[in-house]
């Protein structure tokens, strides 16, 4: 019987594929909306260079924004900061007060790129760092968090479409029209039913997060090499939890007529307020709300280990609420699990 109930399920997703395909295709969309709007697409790389208000040799400037691959902006704070912005500046150009030459602070890793560039203007033929140019100081930069932030978002994203419309609606549609209590009759079909459509949807995530890791591994060169194992661990967590709390959503309400609508209100409510794409958690009015979704966990702790800081909760507490939600969700599915909904009563 498991083997035909898994049939049925790619039977199902075959007839729908529009429908079936929009967990990944959603986030795909936003994916490429967000790599080309961070990258630049279509343009060549620049060297993104802030010029304080106060005078700075104009010829310089001018032979930086001759070489096409310079973009210049200005800067409102004319003194030294400690870091630099990395998500508006790759390099601040400013007044040095121990010499009359100015002095060019460059993010880690950006040197040998401001050193190659320096060497082919006018005004600096020999090297970046000469002293007769302009004084040089590679100093920390506060990361380009936002692919890293953003991306964990979007791997959510996926999970809370597969809950919403590949297992909370289907759930509660195969209830309406009596599939589950045709099935519930025959003895020791339920079992397989349910373990054949719970691995169909944990596979089709895994397919979703495998696609998206490739497309974003190749775009981003080698995004979250280092923690890879955990994030993925991670994220087959949450996407078990995710499937536990469709099959509670679908298999609890009475029925399909109106209640459609508070499952599209739940994914709604999941999309604002459980931080994927907005830092909902961090707004007092927001926040008692998005303590109370379980993908703001799983955004949290995925983002955690994707940028290496701190997230809004610890990351054991995220997992501990995981668990938590899966060993709930299934217990409520269990003891309260509906066959039949009350779509036909009066």
């Amino acid at each position: 019987m498991f083997r035909s109930f898994f049939l049925r399920c790619y039977r199902s997703f075959s007839r729908n594929m529009i429908v079936s395909l929009l967990p990944l295709a959603m986030p795909i969309i936003f994916l490429f909306l967000f790599l080309d709007a961070t990258g630049d697409a279509g343009s060549a790389p620049t060297f993104r260079v802030g010029v304080a208000q106060t005078e700075i040799s104009s010829p310089l400037v001018d032979s930086l924004m001759e070489t096409g691959v310079v973009r210049i902006s200005t800067i409102e704070d004319g003194s030294s900061p400690d870091t630099i912005d990395g998500r508006k500046h790759d390099a601040v150009l400013l007044p040095n007060e121990d010499s009359n030459t100015p002095l060019l602070l460059v993010r880690e890793g950006f040197t040998q790129w401001a050193n190659l560039l320096f060497s082919n203007i006018d005004r600096a033929p020999d090297a970046i760092n000469s002293s007769d140019v302009i004084a040089v100081k590679e100093i920390e930069a506060q990361t380009n968090d936002y692919l890293s932030f953003i991306l964990p978002g979007l791997f959510v994203m996926v999970l809370i479409q597969l809950t919403i419309t590949s297992t909370a609606n289907v759930v509660l549609g195969d209830r309406a029209d009596g599939t589950f209590r045709m099935v519930a009759s025959v003895r020791g079909a339920m079992v397989p039913l349910i373990s054949a459509e719970i691995l169909f949807r944990l596979g089709f995530a895994v397919l979703c997060y495998t696609f998206m890791m490739v497309v974003i591994r190749m775009a981003t060169d080698g995004w979250i090499d280092e923690s890879l194992i955990q994030f993925t661990a991670v994220f087959i967590l949450g996407a078990t939890m995710m499937i536990a709390f469709g099959y509670t959503l679908g298999g609890i309400l009475p029925g399909r007529r109106n209640w459609s609508a508070v499952i599209t209100l739940c994914g709604l409510a999941f999309w604002f307020f459980s931080d994927i794409l907005f830092q909902a958690s961090q707004h007092a009015l927001a926040r008692p709300i998005s303590v109370m979704l379980p993908p703001t966990y799983l955004t949290d702790a995925l983002r955690q280990i994707a940028t290496g800081r701190p997230g809004t909760f610890p990351l054991y507490v995220d997992i501990a609420v995981m668990i938590s939600v899966l060993v709930a969700c299934s217990a409520i599915s269990y003891r309260f699990f509906r066959f039949d909904t009350n779509d036909d009563r009066m």
